[in-house]
């Protein structure tokens, strides 16, 4: 029985949160289904943090924001992330950016699906990338995977077309 999960992407990273705070919040959805019955549905991101903390450049000098497509996931225990879904066997996807962390390059590697809200506020994405889940969400989500586990990531977008590559 395969696990598939479904990432709506119908936000940008500059958008703002229910203060008016630019770059704060969750505003994609995520849902799970196990032969084709929904098993969970919240709000996530597919977006990175909209600046880069380190460097306090904004998101596109700092990091790629991950495009539409059909990956593989694996269940797996990161070092940092505890269990979490490694995409793509970690491998390049799609960017709709030129990827500053990839020599310009529309990729991003080493993506991962991993709890955000960590760290500056619950409402911090904590992404360079990857898509995340308020950290309190993402207990409830990857409490319905095991280690091991596979399945398709299917990242759909919403966004209209003018914004789907800077």
């Amino acid at each position: 029985m395969t696990i598939n999960i479904a990432l709506e992407c119908l936000s940008t990273p500059e958008q703002m949160n229910a203060d008016g705070v630019v770059g704060l919040g969750f505003h994609d959805k995520i849902a799970v289904f196990k032969d084709d019955a929904a098993l969970f549905h919240a709000m996530a991101s597919g977006c990175p943090n909209c600046w880069s903390p380190k460097t306090q450049k904004w998101w596109d000098e700092s990091y790629g924001w991950a495009g539409p497509g059909t990956y593989k996931y694996e269940v797996v225990e990161h070092t940092r992330f505890g269990k979490c879904l490694l995409i793509n066997g970690g491998k390049p996807i799609i960017a709709r950016n030129k990827n500053p962390n990839q020599g310009g390059r529309r990729i991003l590697s080493e993506v991962f699906c991993h709890p955000g809200g960590t760290g500056r506020n619950k409402e911090w994405r904590g992404s360079g990338g990857c898509p995340t889940l308020p950290v309190d969400t993402f207990r409830s989500f990857i409490s319905l995977f095991e280690v091991g586990g596979r399945g398709f990531f299917f990242l759909v977008d919403y966004l209209t077309p003018r914004l789907f590559y800077v």
